[in-house]
């Protein structure tokens, strides 16, 4: 049965003047238009084709084999082309713009704005874009605990937490121990993951100011030590190859920052490793 929003494989049932009427093999529904612009001259019917299938602007079922922005359920930061009374409107690349009702707005959207949505239907199978992503999120992301991740706070949750888009395709959301009085929706954010939740979704812990001072090796450093009892066996001394496996920076690098660390007074160096310092744990 052909879907709406996913590229598919049909059959060319009949060439006309206006165009191929395609169809699978299951015919559940009347032959469909493919625009003659699209056809290839040398099409016959029993050829096959991919197709994409959508409505046109008079709500007529219409398919494409032109390229698609974004698929059924994926989410994907599309421009916003126009705004009206009813709500507003993306370039998805078809010539019908995508239609983000005001209902599934979590926030306003203007002329020019590029906004993470995701496609969905509505009960009369209307195609159509929201702005609420968590069910389209993915929770199967690679990252590890402390890993440096980025994303774009798409919502707020009733305890005013911040929900993350992590890399515009993965469930995020910001740690109870950060700072949330001053967060807003589609600001950018990057950390560093705290913890995972049993479902998959990434706990991010934001920097704080005093980490501003630091470049991404030391932050990466000094969240390192608070995840493992503020110490780890390594130090200016130690084999290049241990350093690369443990953080993926070259010595050069792995030294720079714990001197950085260490001027700070965020850590203290002996021949074991370095150690979290004191007044580092509380921050």
């Amino acid at each position: 049965m052909l879907k709406l929003g996913v590229w598919q494989t049909v059959k060319i049932q009949r060439i006309t003047p206006i165009g191929a009427y395609v169809n699978d093999d299951e015919a559940a529904h009347d032959d469909i238009l493919l625009p003659i612009r699209q056809v290839d001259k040398k099409a016959k019917a029993g050829d096959e084709l991919r197709v994409f299938l959508y409505r046109d602007s008079d709500d007529r079922l219409i398919t494409t084999i032109n390229p698609v922005k974004i698929l059924w359920h994926e989410v994907k930061r599309l421009e916003v082309i126009d705004v009206n009374s009813v709500g507003a409107f993306l370039d998805w690349g078809l010539e019908k713009d995508l239609f983000l009702p005001f209902q599934e707005q979590v926030s306003k959207v203007k002329t020019g704005d590029h906004v993470l949505v995701a496609l969905v239907e509505d009960i009369t199978r209307r195609l159509l874009a929201t702005m609420k992503i968590t069910p389209f999120l993915k929770t199967d992301s690679t990252y590890r605990l402390n890993d440096f991740v980025q994303g774009t706070i798409y919502a707020l949750d009733d305890n005013n937490q911040g929900l993350v888009a992590v890399d515009d395709c993965y469930q995020g959301i910001l740690s109870k121990s950060n700072d949330h009085n001053q967060l807003k929706l589609k600001q950018h954010v990057s950390g560093y993951v705290e913890s995972i939740t049993p479902e998959g979704v990434l706990v991010i812990k934001s920097r704080k100011h005093a980490y501003l001072v630091m470049d991404q090796d030391s932050i990466l450093i000094l969240e390192y030590l608070k995840a493992h009892d503020g110490f780890c066996e390594l130090n200016d001394k130690s084999d290049p190859r241990r350093i690369v496996e443990t953080f993926n920076l070259s010595k050069a690098a792995f030294k720079r920052a714990i001197g950085t660390l260490y001027k700070q007074k965020k850590i203290t160096i002996n021949p074991e490793g370095i150690r979290l310092a004191n007044d580092a744990e509380a921050q």
